[in-house]
């Protein structure tokens, strides 16, 4: 089931139009503090590509839908999506925050959510250090609610910038054509960030990735 309906010129951008499998996530919180529960997550081994990452996360996503079978509401599908992609950055020693961390289950071990939807860093010494993924969603189809919940991501300095948003069949070319405007637009832009724009085509339910460079 998909999710219910809720509410710098820099050259060229290099875009990547995949289609994986299929599914959904949402809301952020705000602390004025750097999280300590994941301050001595760090990376002991060299880390895998920006590519290897991106493709690990599409098929995370890709691979939601078998973790939900049956009819599921938004909640349990933001709450999924933070579990999976969370588990995966600790796969890689980073630390996870969410706003669903410090919780009971399966986000138990997570940090409470802090600027994003879902956060990968490490802080080794109390410091913060490195960002290597922040990810918003919104499941709201209009315009400006994922216009709204996407630009957060301009403004962060990490290495995977990761936007989940749900539109219908006829609208989703139109709605990746608005993010890479904002993009291309954002006149800060890094030359060592990677956007995954994944998009929800419904009603098929199909997972339709656009990765831009």
């Amino acid at each position: 089931m998909a999710p219910a309906r809720g509410k710098a010129t820099f050259g060229a951008a290099v875009v990547v139009d995949l289609t994986l499998g299929s599914i959904p996530g949402s809301s952020p919180f705000f602390l004025a503090t750097v999280p300590t529960t994941c301050q001595n997550a760090t990376m002991s081994n060299t880390p895998p590509s920006t590519s290897e990452m991106a493709q690990a996360v599409m098929e995370t996503l890709k691979a939601l839908p078998r973790k939900l079978p049956g009819e599921q509401g938004n909640r349990a599908w933001t709450k999924q999506l933070a579990i999976e992609l969370g588990n995966l950055g600790r796969q890689h020693e980073w630390g996870i925050c969410t706003p669903g961390g410090q919780g009971a289950g399966d986000q138990s071990d997570f940090e409470a959510g802090w600027l994003y939807d879902l956060v990968w860093y490490r802080s080794p010494e109390g410091h913060l250090a490195e960002v290597y993924l922040v990810l918003e969603s919104e499941w709201s189809y209009d315009e400006y609610d994922i216009r709204y919940d996407f630009e957060k991501l301009l403004l962060a300095k990490a290495t995977l910038k990761v936007m989940v948003f749900q539109a219908g069949e006829s609208e989703m070319e139109a709605r990746f054509a608005l993010l890479e405007r904002g993009i291309d637009t954002f006149r800060k832009r890094s030359t060592d960030e990677t956007y995954i724009l994944a998009g929800l085509k419904v009603p098929i339910t199909e997972f339709v990735f656009r990765q831009i460079q």
